[in-house]
């Protein structure tokens, strides 16, 4: 699954939000699981954006990953950043479903971040303060 958006909800504890289509497997895979996890993707990895986003092919095809240490949920390499959760909080919301997650684990790169505006990547020019 590809998300536009990704919200932060609590810092205490420490909950995001992600609003997966209820037509898709992965909503099932969550609700199965009991959890997910985040990719946050790297400006080099628009596509593998792409892939997840688009299409019946096999996503995971040439996409190198791993499972996260709680859930086993799916971590790709080279990301930017990736967040595992358990399921805090379903929310049914017409055809989408809001996915309230709590914050297991979690790990931060250098990687620069994908970032999509305007129905296009763009590559930001940020700097993290200190």
């Amino acid at each position: 699954m590809t998300v536009s958006a990704v919200m932060s909800v609590s810092l205490a504890p420490p909950l995001l939000a992600v609003c997966p289509q209820n037509s898709k497997y992965t909503l099932q895979a969550i609700r199965s699981r009991g959890g997910f996890a985040v990719n946050f993707l790297a400006s080099s990895q628009s596509d593998v954006s792409n892939k997840f986003a688009f299409g019946n092919q096999d996503k995971f095809a040439g996409v190198a990953w791993s499972r996260s240490p709680h859930i086993e949920a799916t971590v790709l390499e080279d990301v930017r950043a990736y967040a595992e959760c358990s399921v805090f909080r379903i929310i049914e919301a017409e055809d989408h479903t809001i996915i309230v997650g709590r914050i297991l684990s979690g790990a931060v790169t250098d990687n620069r971040p994908l970032t999509y505006c305007s129905r296009r990547y763009v590559d930001l020019v940020y700097k993290l303060a200190s």
